[in-house]
């Protein structure tokens, strides 16, 4: 599973690093952020595969057994792994 997060935040700390005096600067930053940005992304899991993996989450989900114990460690895994396969999906196909 590849996150975007660890691309933004070197970005941002490449940003607040560097401290750009000039528009030059701000736009040559800005485009080496979106090109690392960009890099993440491309290694991210391709639309379909996301896709596929959201269903199965889903399809877990919606058995009404996997909700008998909640605060199980598999409940709270496959939550999260749901939450976070979603929100890479929504990336992605934004980025299209």
């Amino acid at each position: 599973r590849v996150s975007v997060l660890p691309c933004l935040l070197a970005a941002a700390a490449a940003a607040a690093a560097f401290g750009p005096n000039d528009l030059s600067d701000l736009r040559r930053l800005s485009a080496e952020a979106s090109a690392l940005i960009d890099r993440c992304v491309s290694s991210s899991p391709e639309i379909p595969t996301l896709e596929n993996r959201v269903a199965d989450l889903e399809r877990e989900t919606s058995d009404p057994s996997f909700w008998d114990d909640p605060n199980s460690p598999r409940t709270k895994s496959v939550n999260r792994q749901l939450a976070d396969s979603s929100r890479a999906l929504g990336r992605l196909r934004r980025r299209e």
